[in-house]
């Protein structure tokens, strides 16, 4: 077995990027943090892990060209006595060219039973991978108690779907998502704090990602979702700090 076989790492080119982004970031009043981003870039051979049709296995490959465009937008502010609050937004417009050696399945709207798929059916698409929308908050609170504090947050974040190639298959799609979190505790000037937490309030099951076939005729319509986030998880803690 040599590489002169045809075995061995494979190669792919680089990839080049050139990237503009302008911001505002200010204090409003005595309390209130915002910062906005608008950025943009244009890739050039981008590296991507993609199915090889010969191996079935994966690897990496240059996919084009990459426009893409987006905002970012935080928010840090204080009301009352005791309150917190922190917000974040995301927003992602891409466009994918030169990427016929993706396009297992002739792109979106196709299926794997798709016969004679047009390579130039995902020509525009956009990154599968990255989410078009989004986002979190966290809204926290800090009361004063005797010989202590008791504090209590509420978190979420949120994504928009995503899927796993440039073939748009929904079968391997992972859906819109968010996860719900809370906390209350207690820390006491002793240096010690407890706290009872709950993890994932909803319960809902969430996926990191998915793998679609890659249309390999072996394995024709496998989807495999990987990487579950954990399923509701309510517990307590308990700690010290020493100097």
């Amino acid at each position: 077995v040599s590489q002169a076989d045809g075995y061995g790492i494979p190669t792919f080119g680089p990839e080049n990027v050139d990237s503009y982004e302008f911001g505002y970031k200010d204090t409003w009043g005595e309390n209130t943090d915002i910062q906005f981003t608008y950025f943009q870039y244009d890739y050039t051979g981008l590296q991507t892990v993609a199915p090889d049709p010969e191996t079935g296995g994966t690897i990496i490959r240059n996919v084009g060209n990459v426009d893409g465009q987006g905002v970012e937008f935080a928010l840090n502010t204080s009301f009352g006595d005791y309150w917190d609050f922190y917000f974040t937004y995301s927003w992602l417009d891409a466009e994918a060219t030169g990427i016929q050696d993706q396009c297992t399945y002739g792109g979106a709207g196709n299926s794997i039973f798709t016969v004679d798929p047009d390579p130039n059916g995902c020509e525009g698409s956009k990154l599968y991978w990255a989410p078009e929308h989004s986002g979190a908050f966290v809204l926290t609170g800090t009361f004063p108690v005797d010989d202590g504090s008791v504090y209590t947050s509420i978190d979420y974040w949120y994504e928009s779907e995503r899927d796993t190639s440039f073939n748009f298959l929904p079968e391997s799609r992972v859906e819109d998502n968010g996860i719900l979190s809370a906390t209350l505790g207690y820390e006491s000037d002793s240096e010690w704090w407890i706290e009872a937490y709950v993890e994932n309030v909803l319960d809902d099951v969430i996926y990191d990602s998915a793998y679609d076939g890659g249309g390999f005729e072996y394995m024709p319509s496998l989807s495999v979702f990987w990487t579950p986030y954990k399923p509701r998880n309510v517990g307590i803690r308990f700690g010290y700090y020493w100097d």
